[in-house]
């Protein structure tokens, strides 16, 4: 008898204990026999009992914070506006990229960037011999890698487009497709030898052009990273001179392909070597 008083003096306060803690983790809790033991609410969840996961009120709002918009410029991408928690971090509002603009340039009277100044570099060089008639002609090269050096850019196109005159009022849907020769607009096309070589002769007019050489060797990093900014530059640029069609066709001959251009004047007994290098192949040119 002493020995069964022992044991059930024991096993007493155990099985309340057992019965205590079962209670708590059980989905029949009953609160009076259970003192919670609290975890604070945060943004995600509501206050919390550690033991039996009963819940009290509402998670907390979010502390928002604004992560500010940062504007794209010519030559860095930007970010829109977004949100995020200033306590538990989440990202309420993902901030989007921008690409990166690219120059703006008033192709029609400057090689200045409108947006942020940066100066275009002259494209090509014109050197001028006079007492040897009236000749327009020279040479496009690229650099195919560093061992094979300069190589001529056969196959490149150059077309000479009179400023003075009103070409856009003209049909000009062959030279915008680069099929060679001299049309009633006064535009010129014509097309480099093997060795990156081109000659107008004496077939051009006196006045002013523009003078535009498109590579067939080496890509525009331009239009790649960003062909809307690239349509509108090329617009601006040749817009006055070709119509909405023909700018179009001229747009898609040319491609990805780099082009340079430049205004040169043709005077009467005076010859223009025109030269213009558009660098490598293997590391895509701007």
């Amino acid at each position: 008898m002493k020995k069964t008083n022992f044991v059930l003096k024991i096993m007493l306060p155990i099985l309340s204990l057992i019965i205590i803690f079962s209670s708590c983790y059980s989905n029949e809790y009953d609160s009076t026999m259970h003192t919670h033991q609290w975890i604070a609410a945060t943004c995600k969840a509501p206050k919390t009992c550690m033991f039996c996961k009963e819940t009290e009120g509402l998670p907390l709002e979010h502390t928002i914070v604004t992560d500010n918009a940062v504007p794209a410029t010519c030559t860095k991408q930007g970010f829109t506006e977004g949100t995020h928690c200033e306590v538990c971090n989440e990202i309420l509002i993902q901030q989007q990229e921008i690409n990166p603009l690219e120059h703006d340039f008033d192709r029609l009277n400057s090689r200045e960037c409108l947006r942020c100044g940066y100066e275009e570099p002259k494209p090509i060089s014109v050197i001028s011999e006079y007492n040897y008639g009236t000749k327009i002609y020279g040479q496009l090269t690229y650099q195919k890698n560093t061992y094979l050096n300069t190589q001529g850019d056969n196959g490149a196109i150059i077309i000479l487009i009179p400023v003075d005159k009103n070409v856009k009022s003209f049909d000009n849907e062959k030279a915008a497709k680069f099929i060679m020769g001299k049309y009633a607009s006064g535009i010129f096309v014509t097309k480099c030898d093997g060795y990156g070589n081109f000659d107008f002769g004496n077939s051009v007019s006196t006045g002013d052009y523009i003078f535009l050489g498109i590579s067939s060797n080496v890509l525009n990093n331009t239009r790649i990273k960003n062909e809307d900014a690239w349509q509108k530059n090329f617009l601006r640029f040749l817009g006055n001179y070709f119509s909405e069609k023909d700018v179009k066709t001229l747009s898609d001959s040319i491609g990805n392909y780099a082009w340079c251009w430049d205004t040169i004047s043709v005077k009467a007994d005076c010859s223009q070597k025109i030269t213009h290098d558009f660098g490598y192949t293997h590391k895509i040119s701007d």
